[in-house]
């Protein structure tokens, strides 16, 4: 044994032991007084100008809820199989009945998981009209508005619970319904997208006059105002005219 090499030993030991402890208080009095910064979360939607207006792309909210889904998918897609089986050897009018229910569960719950993984809102706004697209992959349906019939713009906070839970959304007001779009939407995000849209559309000032010109330029006025005249013919010299 070499001498004095164990307390060498120790020594080292102590030395790496003490600088281990001196990092660590380093470390943590340095995140104490100054913590780490949070990132500002990324927009969900994409906002494009092109030639036809503001284009803006809101793709579906993606959540844990869509695991569950697709294990439920899952057993309900075993269990029709086996009930259409069981049809095929001994015929049941209640089964029959329960097979079109199923179907339209399975279709449901297929549609809201693609949505989920492909789904997304297209919103298209200008100068006369907006229109909102809801697509799956691509593949979707489209509503127009005219601008001129737009009111009351505004964000919509989620409310309720369970099945009566109501997810947040843009919305506005046309006629005596309301529209509403971008579901699951933050409200800063939304108040963002409101006022690029606003952007677009006319002035209240220019939609009055629009309306005002709809309403004389209607079928049967062939675009022409009458306006009253007023005639005024003094009586009075018939009066006072001498007779012959």
């Amino acid at each position: 044994m070499v001498p004095g090499g164990r307390g060498c030993v120790t020594k080292s030991v102590t030395y790496v032991a003490r600088n281990a402890i001196a990092l660590g208080q380093f470390s943590f009095y340095e995140g104490t007084r100054c913590p780490p910064f949070v990132q500002p979360a990324p927009p969900r939607a994409t906002v494009s100008e092109e030639t036809e207006g503001v284009r803006i792309s809101i793709p579906s909210k993606r959540s844990w809820g869509g695991l569950f889904l697709a294990a439920w998918l899952c057993g309900w897609t075993v269990a029709g199989v086996s009930a259409a089986r069981s049809l095929q050897h001994d015929f049941n009018l209640f089964l029959c009945f329960w097979l079109v229910g199923w179907f339209l569960g399975e279709l449901a719950a297929s549609c809201a998981i693609l949505y989920m993984l492909g789904g997304r809102e297209v919103v298209l706004a200008n100068s006369e009209r907006l229109s909102c697209t809801t697509e799956i992959f691509g593949l979707g349906f489209a509503k127009s508005y005219l601008v001129r019939e737009m009111r009351d713009s505004r964000f919509q906070p989620a409310s309720g619970v369970g099945k009566g839970r109501r997810a947040s959304r843009i919305a506005f007001d046309y006629g005596a319904n309301t529209i509403p779009f971008g579901a699951d939407i933050e409200e800063a995000e939304a108040t963002e997208l409101i006022s690029r849209i606003r952007q677009r559309l006319p002035s209240s000032k220019l939609r009055q006059r629009q309306r005002l010109g709809s309403s004389s330029g209607s079928p049967g006025s062939h675009g022409t105002r009458i306006s009253r005249v007023k005639i005024e013919v003094p009586i009075w010299p018939i009066f006072n005219a001498e007779r012959p």
